[in-house]
């Protein structure tokens, strides 16, 4: 399986016709949209050694918090991501029924494991607000293919209850994918905010 780069979604295609399954557990094929054009992500530190990361594409603005930059190897890392609407009053989106923000992991050096987040391809209609951004909690998730190399890393990640890595460095990114229009008949939005944190060992 080819991994992506931290912008982009892996896809899963949901229709009454099954192909082979993915050990995400999620049946289909998976697909890669290009992201839309923005700038590249703005990081600075917040207040008592928290971080944070925001990206802008057109009136949208991602951010992703998280309230420190170095954990321990195991322990539970805890973040929010927020899709907010930066000009006009309200919008009609359309999106994947599982949300419209993802997160993905990308390990700096090491071992160069990657896991990507997952959104099923079907199209829900939502209406974003300029006073009640959209709100994701940190996630898990991911896929792999029996047989590769670190698949016991990627069964236990995204088996695992909570988020928590290995020690290294690792890039954790907030992605999010979404058309203009309630039925996904307009412009198509795809981008991501990134955080590098430090992974103690235990």
């Amino acid at each position: 399986m080819v991994r992506h780069s931290a912008l982009l979604l892996i896809v899963v295609i949901v229709t009454a016709c099954s192909s082979a399954a993915r050990s995400s557990g999620s049946p289909g094929p998976s697909v890669s949209p290009g992201p839309s054009v923005s700038p590249g992500p703005s990081v600075s530190p917040g207040p008592s050694g928290s971080l944070h990361s925001e990206t802008a594409s057109g009136p949208y603005l991602l951010t992703f918090d998280l309230p420190k930059a170095t954990w321990a190897a195991g322990e539970q890392i805890n973040g929010e991501a927020r899709l907010i609407l930066t000009q006009g009053d309200a919008v009609d989106l359309g999106g994947s029924g599982g949300g419209l923000i993802a997160f993905s992991y990308a390990e700096v050096g090491g071992l160069d494991r990657h896991m990507d987040g997952i959104v099923t391809a079907d199209c829900r209609p939502r209406r974003l607000t300029a006073n009640a951004p959209f709100t994701s909690g940190l996630q898990g998730g991911g896929s792999y293919n029996p047989g590769e190399p670190n698949e016991d890393f990627y069964r236990a990640f995204m088996t695992a209850p909570y988020v928590a890595l290995p020690e290294g460095t690792w890039d954790i990114a907030a992605v999010t994918m979404f058309s203009e229009g309630a039925y996904c008949s307009g412009t198509n939005f795809s981008f991501g905010t990134t955080v590098r944190v430090t992974i103690t060992p235990k």
